[in-house]
């Protein structure tokens, strides 16, 4: 026996049509709460996290580097989280991705191979290259743009790594004199017109010299071997096309390309650096040292 219906007809109807609207409403308003709920989500979380699987490119096939200043850097899950990885030793080391974007960059997702974690970036120094200066007499006039006043600042005798640049002007590193290739005691620009070709070179480990010398002794290749001098790509087993050389060539400073030594006398300066060990600075037992420009082959 059926129960018997306690609702007037009207009633029943009115239930009916208010049920389908609720439905219809949760429908039609799906795509708005959607949009509700991820902006509830950014204002609480912020923008999402990059994640890339691999590191950004600078030029040709050479990422985009960084140089880590000090000895256990922790490395975090995301910018200002939990540790994951302590790096035992100060290295280069590929970029991933940077936080925020867009700037000022606050962290930098770094690894070698493989991401290894975010490092505030106060802890390293953004440096695509192993281009530097040497600054004649220890001197240099920087300016705080590339196109501002410069004055005469004491720079030491210490290699200044290049960090960017313009068709006029290039921007340098000043290390702190109680803490060099540590520190950074402050940037500035100086014009190119005020640097003349021997104070520029490359920042090269000892044990990267034989290979470049062996680079130079490909009379076929001179061009490559300078390219992966300057990017620091010594090591790095993948081949080198002409176009991959182009592209670095047009990324880089023009007196990187301005006047390239024969091979020959390339291979024989790199063979009297290599029988001469010098050493600037040293870390992860390696023995850095300045090489001039000219010569590379």
């Amino acid at each position: 026996m059926l129960p018997p219906i306690r609702y007037p007809l009207p009633t029943l109807i009115a239930l009916f049509l208010a049920s389908l609207l609720a439905w219809g409403g949760m429908v039609a308003t799906r795509d708005w709460r959607a949009s509700m709920a991820d902006r509830l989500r950014l204002a609480v979380e912020g923008p999402p996290v990059p994640k890339s699987s691999r590191p950004a490119i600078f030029a040709g096939p050479s990422p985009k580097r960084a140089l880590l200043l000090l000895d256990q850097t922790p490395a975090t899950d995301r910018p200002h989280g939990s540790t994951v990885e302590t790096i035992d030793r100060r290295m280069f080391v590929d970029v991933y991705d940077t936080w925020p974007e867009p700037g000022p960059i606050s962290d930098v997702r770094i690894g070698n191979r493989k991401p290894i974690g975010w490092v505030p970036v106060g802890d390293l120094l953004l440096w695509d290259t192993r281009l530097v200066i040497q600054a004649p007499q220890g001197r240099l006039p920087l300016a705080t743009t590339p196109d501002g006043t410069a004055e005469s600042v004491e720079v030491g005798s210490l290699s200044l790594p290049v960090l960017a640049w313009t068709e006029k002007a290039a921007e340098v590193a000043v290390w702190d004199p109680a803490q060099p290739w540590s520190k950074v005691a402050r940037r500035g620009w100086v014009k190119l017109d005020d640097l003349p070709r021997t104070v520029w070179g490359i920042w090269i480990s000892q044990v990267e010299l034989p290979i470049l010398l062996g680079l130079a002794n490909q009379a076929d290749s001179p061009r490559i071997a300078r390219a992966r001098a300057v990017l620091g790509r010594l090591a790095d087993n993948r081949s080198w096309s002409p176009s991959d050389v182009e592209a670095v060539r047009k990324a880089l400073p023009g007196v990187v390309f301005e006047a390239e030594s024969d091979a020959r006398t390339a291979a024989g300066r790199l063979a009297e650096a290599n029988s001469q060990p010098t050493s600037e600075a040293r870390w992860s037992g390696l023995a850095f040292r300045f090489l001039g420009l000219d010569d590379l082959p």
